[in-house]
This record gives C-alpha cells, sequence and structure tokens, in this order.
C-alpha cells in the first residue's frame, strides 16, 4: 500500500448526527488512535479521518443556529465571528454534522465553548422546536398524501400501485417520521441534563450501540433506494404503456362482459392505434384479479351497428368488504366531479349499486356483489343500434361473480 493511501480513512459514523455526546467521545478516541477528523470531513454520511500521531483531542458541537445545509446562509458554515471568537479560545471549527457545527482542541484545560448550560440549554430547545417542525412536516405530507393524492381512493391507489409497494412507502415515511420524533425526545432529554448536571457526558460508550446504528442506517439506504428505483420503473412501464396489452393480442377471457356480450353479430375492433383498445390485467394482496378494459368495436346486426367504447375498471377482492369499500370510493369521487349527475335507472342486483354521468357526460354504473365490484362506463356513437341503459347494464350485471 502506497504512502498515500495510508495518509487517510473513511469511516461511518457510529451514531446518529443527534447523538452529541456519542459524536464527541467517537471523534476523540479516533484522535487517540492517531486519526483526526479532516476539514469539511463529514459529508454525506461518510468521515474523512487523516493520519497523525495519537493525540489528546477534544471535540465539541454546537448548535448551528442557521442550520447546516450548503444551501444555507454561509453555505452552512458559522460565520466568521464565530469562528474567529472560538480560536480565541483554542477551538478550531473543524466540520458540520447534522444540526450542529464541530469544532475541536488539543489544549489541555482549555475554556469550554459554550461556559454557560443555560445558553446551551436554550440552543438544544430552539433545536428541539426545529425538530418538532420537521416531524409535523412528516405527518402533514404523510396526510396530505392520503386525502390529496389518493383523493379518497385510497385502496383503488393502493391496487394499481400495488398493496405491498404502498405499505413499504409509508412504512419508510413513518419510519423517517419516528426518527424526527426520536430526535427531538434526544435533544429534549440533553437539554435537562445540562440543566440538571451542568455539562454533557462526553466520555459517552458510542460503541454499545454502532451495531444497531449501523444496521438500521444501511436498511434505511436500501429501502429509500429501493422505493425510488421501483418507483421509476412503474413510472417508466405506465408513460410507455409496457404493462397494456392490445385486446387483439389478449387470449385471456375477461370475467365480464364486452362490447361482444352485448348484441350478436359480426364483431370488429376499431383501429384507433395506442389510444384504446387495450387491457391491463394483475393481481394484488388485496385483490387476486384486477383488469383495467378499454374497448372500442362495433357489431353489426339485424337491428344496426351497435359502435361505442366500453371502460371498465374490475375487481376481485379478497373479501366482500374491500370490495365495497372500492365501490364506494368510486362513487365518492365521482360525486366532487363539478359536472357529476345522478340520473335515476333500473339496475342489477346488488349490495352496492349507482349510476350517474360522468364529467364527459358518459353513463356509469358502479356494481358490487359481494367481493367482486365493477366500475363500467360505455358510450355509444352514431345513430345506428342503440342500447339502452338498462339493457347493457343488465348483461354486465348477469356476467358478474360468473
Amino acid at each position: 500500500m502506497s504512502e498515500k493511501k495510508l495518509k487517510k480513512c473513511y469511516r461511518l459514523p457510529p451514531c446518529p448526527p443527534y447523538d452529541v455526546e456519542g459524536t464527541e467521545s467517537w471523534l476523540s478516541d479516533m484522535a487517540r488512535d492517531g486519526w483526526l477528523l479532516a476539514e469539511d470531513g463529514l459529508f454525506l454520511g461518510v468521515a474523512t479521518f487523516e493520519k497523525s500521531v495519537p493525540v489528546e483531542m477534544t471535540y465539541r458541537l454546537t448548535v448551528a443556529e442557521n442550520g447546516t445545509s450548503m444551501w444555507g446562509e454561509n453555505n452552512g458554515d458559522p460565520d466568521a465571528d464565530e469562528i474567529e471568537h472560538s480560536a480565541m479560545y483554542g477551538w478550531e471549527y473543524i466540520a458540520k454534522r447534522g444540526d450542529f457545527h464541530v469544532y475541536r482542541s488539543a489544549k489541555p484545560m482549555l475554556r469550554e465553548l459554550n461556559t454557560d448550560p443555560e445558553v446551551q440549554a436554550i440552543a438544544l430547545k430552539e433545536l428541539k422546536k426545529r425538530q418538532r417542525g420537521s416531524w409535523l412536516e412528516w405527518i402533514f405530507w404523510i396526510v396530505y398524501f392520503i386525502v390529496r393524492y389518493a383523493k379518497s381512493r385510497i385502496f383503488t391507489t393502493m391496487l394499481y400501485a400495488k398493496t405491498w409497494f404502498m405499505l413499504l412507502a409509508f412504512g419508510v415515511l413513518l419510519w423517517f417520521l419516528i426518527n424526527s420524533i426520536v430526535r427531538a425526545v434526544h435533544y429534549r432529554k440533553l437539554r435537562n441534563k445540562l440543566q440538571e448536571q451542568g455539562r454533557l457526558d462526553s466520555g459517552k460508550n458510542w460503541r454499545s450501540g454502532a451495531a444497531k446504528y449501523h444496521i438500521g442506517r444501511f436498511t434505511r439506504y436500501v429501502l429509500v433506494i429501493a422505493l425510488v428505483m421501483i418507483f421509476m420503473v412503474n413510472i417508466s412501464s405506465t408513460v410507455l404503456g409496457e404493462n397494456e396489452i392490445p385486446i387483439s393480442e389478449f387470449s385471456e377471457e375477461p370475467p365480464f362482459a364486452t362490447i361482444a356480450d352485448f348484441a350478436e353479430g359480426e364483431y370488429e375492433l376499431q383501429n384507433y392505434g395506442s389510444w384504446g383498445n387495450n387491457v391491463i390485467h394483475w393481481s394484488d394482496w388485496l385483490a387476486p384479479e384486477c383488469w383495467r378494459w378499454h374497448e372500442i368495436a362495433k357489431v353489426r346486426t339485424e337491428n344496426g351497428t351497435l359502435d361505442g367504447g366500453l371502460y371498465i375498471d374490475y375487481y376481485e377482492t379478497a373479501a366482500p368488504w374491500i370490495a365495497n369499500i372500492i365501490a364506494k370510493e368510486y362513487y365518492k369521487v365521482a360525486r366532487w366531479d363539478k359536472d357529476f349527475e345522478i340520473f335515476e335507472a333500473e339496475l342489477p342486483e346488488g349490495n352496492f349499486a349507482a349510476c350517474y354521468y360522468d364529467e364527459i357526460h358518459i353513463p356509469t354504473m358502479i356494481l358490487q356483489r359481494g367481493n367482486v365490484v365493477i366500475n363500467v362506463s360505455f358510450i355509444q356513437y352514431g345513430e345506428g343500434y342503440v342500447m339502452s341503459f338498462e339493457e347493457w347494464t343488465a348483461i354486465v350485471g348477469e356476467y358478474l361473480g360468473k
């Protein structure tokens, strides 16, 4: 190994950024082993050390009042006056980590950076408030996602995005929320310790929780990276239509009525490129059978040509109560549209049944029967053979659950 490579080493911190006592103790122990933290040596969760002779080095973390973000004030570093004032008492600013600035000194019996415990306690109190705002922000975004993004279609959103993926994403969000709360609680304990004994424990045993911290950190990174990769793949598949299969190439028999079942005669798919005539078929924990069916076709009958577009969302769920919730979610979302309009019609029997005109005035029916639910819209073109709403919905009802 070359001399140059021996001059530096890289370590993963053994404790979280908010563990002031653990971080100070770890850095001091590294100095006793002949490794000094490099200037700006804490970056992206990795610490860079430079080779030195073993030395008694004292490290201290002080609250960064304006944060440590590189996009923040003064690039996240202390201002020049603070650095100069600290240097007067033998403290050298070296790096930043989390919500703190890191100082060090090799001088024995030197004056502490913050001599007034009450001042330090106030700084930690403000930091605790900042962290409380952080976890409140996490709660806001979780609630916002459920209420706004999912638009009260929590179950249907989970089915389309895959329940396991949604639970994993929610679990990661919850993990970050809990971490923010733990951080705020830790700052409160530090503040109480300062008020009670006037100092923090700079000789803390940081090794005891190092393995647990590394495992948790590694797991969190893996989960986040996996979520991002899966999300990007799903977005790419959706945009490129990779999950869609042309109906003309689809060999499975759908478990619901299609335009071909509405009337007897010569059936023909209408060619509109990739805009219509496609199907997505998938499975989920909550619903083993999930279908999205977009069909544009015509049937030449003795009474004329039936010409129209059929749009179906169909689910066979793991339990009837799930199907009932999905049916009511579809209806609730439909009612939010300003062009929503209920009309009178005779509907097939079911645990839940509703009909309405959607935002572009297409007649739509929601029907739930047992563990099966279907949301179906049928728009008819031209003035050929026109089926009444009751006719085609009765056929849909006959096929449902067969």
